[in-house]
């Protein structure tokens, strides 16, 4: 066995197939998407900008049950809400989420028990200023406003 080792050692057996994968990606063809022209394939699982459902009548489906920022690992949502004094139910008043922060990892979608909250697959998210990052309720109804790139 060690005979073998230093044989291999001598002769650069590892090296040799380190260069061999290098030279065939070499010469191999490259793949290259023509972005704005040609868009990405997105996956199922794919976790992108945030959004808030709304039922029929256009209102949050959000009951302020503050799970979603309790299970959040980096803190990066703000619920708040009052008490409602004739149905004694919580009332949202104010829902913060900050893009910056967020991890992508989807703890707040789960764990929402009326699916409120949802990471959708949409990819283009970018701003020209930090504070458009912070989303507020009317924001994550409605969605991001988009920078329109012309094709």
């Amino acid at each position: 066995m060690r005979m073998k080792e230093l044989v291999s050692k001598v002769l650069f057996v590892d090296l040799i197939k380190g260069l061999s994968v290098t030279f065939k990606s070499m010469v191999s063809h490259a793949v290259t998407e023509q972005y704005p022209k040609e868009r990405s394939k997105i996956y199922e699982r794919f976790r992108g900008e945030p959004r808030m459902a709304v039922d029929e009548n256009g209102k949050t489906k959000c009951i302020a049950c503050n799970l979603c920022a309790m299970n959040c690992p980096v803190g990066c949502i703000t619920v708040e809400a009052e008490r409602d004094p004739e149905t004694k139910k919580r009332v949202l008043t104010r829902y913060v989420f900050d893009m910056q922060r967020c991890l992508f990892c989807g703890f707040c979608e789960e764990i929402c028990p009326v699916n409120c909250i949802q990471l959708t697959t949409d990819y283009e998210m970018s701003q020209y200023d930090r504070k458009d990052f912070v989303l507020e309720l009317n924001e994550l109804e409605k969605g991001m406003e988009k920078i329109k790139y012309k094709k």
